[in-house]
């Protein structure tokens, strides 16, 4: 990953306001409600996007609830983990239906799933213990272009405003944004606690946070 920013004064990481980070947080956690509303409301879902796919309403409400776990761990956090399996293990999934029945589903554009690859497994880089390198410029290019087109997708839904299309609009760019972030900038939105091995790497390639005993 690239090297994080430092503060001026101390030359510590600079972090965000613990009432920022959690305020995302709880963000995330209602995006994550409102996909799993979403899975169990097929008729209403089919009804607006005259479709119903279970796996893709799973799939982002996984990223949701982790990136709302990631972010608040005094309030609750699951193993870095069991995120880092789950996540990984539905990127391999997508990455299955791209390339097999995927490709059949009438409503499925060729791109979609392998976007919910990249969202998925650059979601679950940041729960492995392992250090990007220069992947981190391929992540952020793609988070990048993720939140750019749900900047787009945004301004589009707005003419013709709908609580689902809106709703999806928000949760993708606001996780392509803080994911940006995340990768571009490691320690700013790691609250004190916080169990994401791949942001700890080495914040990042030879930058190390200094300790509290060095002078």
């Amino acid at each position: 990953m690239m090297e994080s920013m430092d503060a001026s004064m101390g030359g510590m990481p600079y972090m965000a306001p613990l009432w920022l980070i959690y305020s995302l947080s709880a963000l995330f956690f209602a995006g994550g409600l409102f996909y799993y509303y979403r899975l169990v409301k097929p008729n209403s879902v089919k009804a607006v996007y005259g479709y119903y796919d279970w796996q893709n309403e799973v799939g982002h409400g996984l990223c949701m609830l982790a990136m709302a776990s990631a972010l608040a761990p005094p309030l609750w956090q699951l193993p870095s983990q069991f995120w880092a399996i789950t996540l990984g293990l539905a990127a391999v999934f997508f990455v299955v239906r791209a390339c097999t029945f995927g490709r059949k589903l009438p409503y499925n554009k060729w791109w979609w799933d392998w976007a919910h690859v990249g969202m998925l497994g650059g979601m679950a880089v940041m729960f492995l213990p392992i250090d990007t390198g220069y992947l981190s410029y391929a992540l952020e290019a793609f988070w990048l272009w993720f939140a750019g087109y749900y900047i787009w997708s945004l301004v589009h839904d707005l003419q013709e405003p709908k609580v689902y299309y809106i709703g999806s609009d928000v949760s993708h760019l606001a996780m392509g944004i803080v994911m940006f972030i995340m990768t571009a900038l490691p320690m700013t939105l790691m609250a004190p606690g916080a169990s994401m091995p791949g942001m700890n790497m080495s914040i990042c390639h030879g930058t190390p946070i200094p300790s509290p005993h060095q002078h």
